[in-house]
Parts: structure tokens; C-alpha cells; sequence
């Protein structure tokens, strides 16, 4: 979890960090020192108290369910997070917590990091004779579990394998490899050792069942080997398991220590002697950055590099390997030299990893950018409550990303939906490179350039809005995905954001409010110049289709009106105008009537209403099941 984080913090993301607590102290009271601590190092930290139910063997049979470890306050509360807040990643950490990741939203990658197998240990507990140890689970409910994820970390390589092709998951295996320890190398790079009347042998350590097995056969197996060759063999016991182990060797206890530089600086040579088990061996990957000379189980070796004589098989072979360097003191330099080639070797995994790792995040959700940067309240306004409209439902399928001018960032920014930013188009580029594919909806038509696209993204002209730059309409649009989204979502009666465009559109509109009952849009004209607005009769008005700015106000004042209190009549030809207007009238539960293609047309606003209910899905569905045409970039 740690790497994960600090990677993640690296790429800019600003961490939240939820601790379910119930291990070690926190069991019992909240602790302080902490979790100041880790609000050092995070950005924000959150604490839930996990029920004392929580930790406890399995309520029946041999095995754990799945989500038995599960509490309904903490369904609660991350139910409650994701209502009012949106995050692009949601990490968490192994499998009898990913129950979380079925609660966070679409639109948000979810990873899951699998710190082992947990379904393999049944087998490792049965060999030593061992009743329970944490959690433990078949395989059927472990890959559930996994199942849940977009991506799932293991930890080696060998774990990864094993994932690949049985999940749906996509999988990146990321070594474990604390690289700050390397700055306290050189205080351990001594030339030889400690006293020269004796070899000290390290083991820091958990009271893990698979450190204390391995350990304490270790003990066992050195006690005649002393007895017999009166080897100088000195050894220091550190972390919880020192207190446990047992021997009639006089070793040293120290408990627990404040960091592993100044234990091992106490040591000649560490040791890793966990034979059996799952997982990767973090203890093996912080000698490795420290440099610290090693004998390491077999098993403890799997994902570091680890070979050679560093390398043992048995508790018995690591007890003979001690007894022979205490008793010959081979060159120190000669037993770092495998520590320090595997070093490169781990860090060279760790690196692939995270790039892979990366890549992944990247890949898993394109960024959706509709660009709506020329568009303001008085110009454009329908345009930007169209898109403000339906960003909300397209959070499912991509980041979604509004590109718009300043001070309509400002006036939305505040209240817009979960999972949607807004951007100044300029710095589309940058964000850009978060993620493995762009798609970009130019509702502005202002093109491509300047949005760092690249070969593989996906564009889109958006040619509804073309007659509001004074352009022809655009009806080669029409068999887009785009040409099939509605004009206003039902959101948009009540969704802040497009009220606020709305508010502000009402501010700039440059003519009186049209207070007729009836509406006729056509082609008029008066001595050679354009009519915009022309009152026939009391409580009738027409509207000039070729005047931009007259159509915009005309489709505002529709939107304003109370639903179902006026009558639209169209008089010009069938296009892309008429289907804005048909949108409208059908949001707004206005009647039309008028000649379409020498057809006469009269639809009531309650039955357009209905119309438009089942449009609007399937145009969104149309969004997610067709996608975007490619952009062919050279």
C-alpha cells in the first residue's frame, strides 16, 4: 500500500487514506502518534473503527466467507463518501476488502492490491499443523473478489501468473522495494566484521506463524552445530518474534527496534529464514536496499533475484552455511556482492512494473474532453446547458472533461457533477498524458490543434451548434453519435450547473422577454433586411431561422416559459434547427404544429415529453455501445 501511494502521489494525485482499524492497538482506542503520522504523509486521512467482530476465525467451518469480515457502518460510510465526492482511483488493499470496490462509482478505476493468495495458505497451515492463522478462504471466493477490480497488483511475478487469464481483472505484478532505505547503505558498507572474535547473524521479524516456524528451526538445527565445532556464532533476535522464539543458544533479544538500518548496523549478516508461506518477503527487499549481506530461505528468495550461496534450502543448510562463516570468515565483500546484483535485479522489476502499472491506470479510463471554450451566456448558452446536462450520465464511460472559458469555469465550477472537470482548453494537453486515450467532442469548432492529440484517440464534431457561429447547419452530422443526443437532458431542470448558465444567459439576453402564447419560426424578410423578432398580433411572434442570435433567445424563452404554456409553429424546412426546437418543445412540454416536407405535423408537448424519455436513453446507450469516430493523426 505504501508504494502504491507514493506512486500515485508522484503522478499528482492527491491522496485519501482510509484506515479500517482493528489490528494491534487500534482495537482498543484511537492512536494518536499514528495517525499523525499518517497525515504526514498522506493528504488526508480518514479512520473507521472496525466492529471487535472484525479480525476474528471463521463463523463456520475452516474457511472465511468472502466479505465476512465486512461491517455495515463502513458500507455506511464509503456510500456516504461517494455521494458527495469523486475520486479518480480507489485502491484497496486484499481480498476480504473488496466488497469496497463494488460501492464506488463507474467512473472510477478501481485496483485492488493483493498482498498474496490467501486461498494457498489452507494447504502451508495444514503441514505445520495449524489450526487458523488471519484469513483464509477457498479459491472460488477469492477470485470473486479479485473479479471486483479493474486492476489487480500482485505482488510477484509468480502470483501474477497465476491471475493472468483467471480474473477480468487486468493484472501487473509491482515487487515490493523501499528505495529511501538506500541512502542508510553506506553506514552498513563496512569492509569487515564487527569483532574479530565472532560472526553476529541478524533476524528481525513479525510473530508470523511463517517466521516463527522457520526460526525457531533454524535454532534447533544450530544447537549441536555449536555444541560440535564450538563455532563463534553470535545471534540477535529483533521485532515481535524475538520474544517468542525459544533456545538454549545465548542469543540476544532486542525487541522491538526503532529502524531496521540500526538493527542490522548491530549484525554482520542477516538472515531470512521463512521456508514456507505466500507472498513476497518485504524484509528480504529492505536487505537488499540496505546492502546488507544475506542468507535467505529458498522460498524467501522467490521475486528478489537472491542466488548462489546466499541461497539455501533448509533450516538445516542455513544453520551448516552460519556455522562455516563464523568459523572460515569469508571476505564481507564476497557475501554482499549477490545482495547487490540482486538489488539491481529488483529494482529493474520494480521499474517495469510501475511503468506497467501506470500504463494500466492510464488505459483503464479514457478521458472524454467536449470542447465548449468559445461558448458563454450570451452567446451559446444552450450549447453549454446541453452538455451541462448529460456530463453527469457520461462519467460511466470516461474522466469527463469540459473545456471552457474562464469565467464560465467560474460560474459552474462549484456545482458541477461528481466525476466532471472543468478546464481551460490550453491546458487539455497536459492532462492529456494521464490517460491512454483521449476522446474530444468539438462543440465549439474550433478543431483539434493545441489539445495534444495522438494517433488512436477519437474526435468528434459536435454540428448541432454550428448555426450559432452563423455557419449553415451541419446536417452531415446527423448519423454521429453525437447527432443522437438529446438537446436537454430532464436533469436540466434541476441540475445547478445549467440553471446557473441559465440565470446568467437570462442576464445577457439583449431583448425584451417574448411574453406571446405563440411562436412561429421561419424565413421572413423585410425590405431586404432580416427580421429577428416581429410581433404579427398580441401574444403572437415570429422568429427569423437565419438569425442566430434571434433562434438562441427564442429556444431560451421556451426553456423560461412555464411548461406547456406556449405553441410553437415551424414554417421552414426539415433540419438540424427543427430538431433543436422539437428537443426544446419536448423538455418544455410545448405544443408544435407546422409543415414538414409538405406534411402537416401537430405533436402536443405532453406526447413529445414522452417521445423524448425514450430517446434519451438510447442515445446515451448509443454513446457507450458505438463510441467515437477515430482520429486519423500522421
Amino acid at each position: 500500500m505504501l508504494q502504491t501511494t507514493a506512486l500515485l502521489k508522484s503522478l499528482g494525485y492527491r491522496i485519501t487514506f482510509l484506515l479500517y482499524a482493528f489490528e494491534g492497538g487500534w482495537y482498543w482506542r484511537f492512536q494518536t502518534e499514528d495517525f499523525d503520522r499518517m497525515c504526514a504523509q498522506w493528504d488526508e486521512v480518514i479512520v473507521h473503527a472496525a466492529e471487535h467482530s472484525v479480525g476474528l476465525p471463521p463463523k463456520s467451518g475452516r474457511v472465511h466467507q468472502l466479505d465476512e469480515w465486512w461491517s455495515t457502518s463502513f458500507d455506511t460510510l464509503l456510500v456516504n463518501l461517494f455521494s458527495r465526492r469523486s475520486f479518480d482511483v480507489f485502491v484497496v488493499h486484499n481480498v476480504w476488502l473488496s466488497r469496497a470496490l463494488s460501492l464506488a462509482p463507474a467512473g472510477t478505476v478501481k485496483v485492488l492490491e493483493t498482498h498474496d493468495l490467501f486461498h494457498k495458505r489452507r494447504a502451508i497451515l495444514d503441514r505445520y499443523g495449524i489450526g487458523h492463522d488471519f484469513f483464509e478462504i477457498d479459491e472460488g471466493p477469492e477470485m470473486f473478489g479479485i473479479d471486483r477490480a479493474d486492476i489487480a497488483i500482485a505482488i510477484q511475478d509468480q502470483d501474477a501468473r497465476e491471475l493472468l487469464g483467471r480474473t477480468r481483472a487486468r493484472v501487473a505484478s509491482l515487487p515490493f522495494y523501499d528505495e529511501a532505505l538506500e541512502a542508510e547503505a553506506p553506514a552498513l558498507r563496512r569492509a569487515d566484521y564487527l569483532h574479530p572474535g565472532k560472526v553476529t547473524f541478524g533476524f528481525l521479524g513479525s510473530a508470523h506463524t511463517y517466521n516463527l516456524h522457520g526460526m525457531q528451526a533454524v535454532l534447533r538445527a544450530l544447537e549441536p552445530r555449536i555444541a560440535a565445532t564450538f563455532a563463534p556464532v553470535d545471534i540477535a533476535l529483533a521485532g515481535t518474534a524475538s520474544g517468542v522464539l525459544e533456545t538454549r543458544l545465548p542469543v540476544r533479544r532486542l525487541g522491538r527496534v526503532p529502524t531496521e538500518a540500526g538493527f542490522y548496523a548491530q549484525c554482520d549478516i542477516a538472515l531470512a529464514p521463512t521456508f514456507d508461506g505466500t507472498g513476497f518477503k518485504i524484509k528480504v527487499g529492505d536487505c537488499l536496499a540496505l546492502g546488507m549481506p544475506s542468507l535467505v530461505a529458498r522460498h524467501s528468495a522467490i521475486g528478489t533475484g537472491l542466488r548462489g550461496a546466499a541461497v539455501v534450502e533448509t533450516p538445516e543448510d542455513m544453520a551448516e552455511a552460519m556455522v562455516q562463516i563464523a568459523l572460515r570468515r569469508p571476505a564481507i565483500t564476497t557475501l554482499r556482492a549477490p545482495v547487490l546484483e540482486a538489488r539491481e535485479d529488483l529494482k529493474g522489476r520494480v521499474e517495469f512494473g510501475t511503468r506497467n502499472l501506470v500504463q494500466l491506470l492510464r488505459d483503464a479510463r479514457p478521458v472524454l474532453a467536449v470542447d465548449l471554450s468559445v461558448w458563454g451566456p450570451e452567446r451559446g448558452a444552450l450549447a453549454l446547458m446541453s452538455w451541462l446536462s448529460v456530463a453527469r450520465h457520461l462519467v460511466g464511460q470516461a474522466a469527463v472533461v469540459l473545456l471552457l472559458r474562464e469565467d464560465v469555469r467560474r460560474l459552474v465550477e462549484a456545482v458541477l457533477p461528481l466525476g466532471v472537470r472543468a478546464l481551460a482548453r490550453e491546458d487539455f494537453a497536459a492532462l492529456r498524458r494521464d490517460h491512454g486515450r483521449a476522446v474530444v467532442v468539438d462543440a465549439s469548432g474550433t478543431g483539434s490543434r493545441g489539445l495534444g492529440l495522438r494517433r488512436g484517440d477519437q474526435w468528434e464534431l459536435d454540428g448541432r451548434w454550428c448555426w450559432l457561429r452563423g455557419e449553415e447547419s451541419l446536417d452531415e452530422a446527423a448519423p454521429s453519435v453525437v447527432a443522437k443526443m438529446p438537446v436537454l437532458h430532464p436533469d436540466a431542470a434541476w441540475d445547478p450547473a445549467v440553471q446557473a448558465v441559465q440565470k446568467a444567459a437570462r442576464q445577457h439576453r439583449d431583448r425584451k422577454a417574448l411574453d406571446a402564447e405563440r411562436l412561429v419560426f421561419g424565413v421572413w424578410a423585410d425590405r431586404g433586411r432580416m427580421a429577428r423578432v416581429i410581433r404579427l398580433k398580441q401574444r403572437v411572434a415570429r422568429v427569423e431561422i437565419r438569425d442566430a442570435r434571434a433562434v438562441e433567445a427564442a429556444l431560451l424563452e421556451l426553456l423560461d416559459a412555464p411548461a406547456g404554456s406556449r405553441e410553437v409553429v415551424w414554417c421552414g424546412d426539415d433540419g438540424l434547427i427543427v430538431r433543436l426546437v422539437l428537443g426544446v418543445c419536448g423538455f418544455a412540454a410545448h405544443d408544435t404544429n407546422g409543415v414538414l416536407n409538405t406534411a402537416i405535423s401537430v405533436r402536443s408537448g405532453r406526447t413529445l415529453r414522452q417521445e423524448f424519455a425514450t430517446i434519451i436513453p438510447q442515445s446515451l446507450a448509443s454513446i457507450r455501445d458505438e463510441g467515437f469516430r477515430p482520429l486519423n493523426t500522421k
